[in-house]
């Protein structure tokens, strides 16, 4: 829900909701409504997604919406020169080879046990 949204957004990033509001130059009383689950509108979602750093689908659940640290990871790729992207780019890669090959030896693992107990006769 966007409420659970909101809240998460603004714990992680060290804001209260009043500040929020005061950032967004509207009453207190909007957040309370957001507490509420009413969804803010056009503009004020846009600039509450912004300061949040987290993108509008986020805030309202839409599927495959990117997780504001996708987000945050977009944003620093972006600002980095074609050396900082080839590095980041280079991290990137080594990471999920890194994490496929983890899922890959859990699975190969769980797989052998399985075939183990098929084999088995009646215990």
């Amino acid at each position: 829900m966007f409420n659970e949204r909101l809240q998460e957004a603004l714990k992680k990033r060290n804001i209260s909701g009043n500040a929020l509001c005061k950032k967004l130059g509207i009453d207190n009383k909007n957040y309370t409504n957001w507490n509420n689950n009413k969804i803010p509108r056009g503009e004020t979602l846009k600039e509450i997604a912004e300061i949040l750093e987290v993108s509008i689908d986020w805030l309202l659940e839409k599927d495959k919406a990117p997780e504001p640290d996708e987000v945050q990871l977009l944003k620093n790729y972006q600002a980095c020169d074609e050396a900082g992207k080839e590095t980041i780019i280079s991290v990137a890669e080594l990471q999920a080879k890194r994490c496929r090959k983890v899922v890959t030896w859990k699975q190969t693992a769980d797989e052998e046990q399985d075939e183990q107990d098929e084999l088995k006769p009646f215990a």
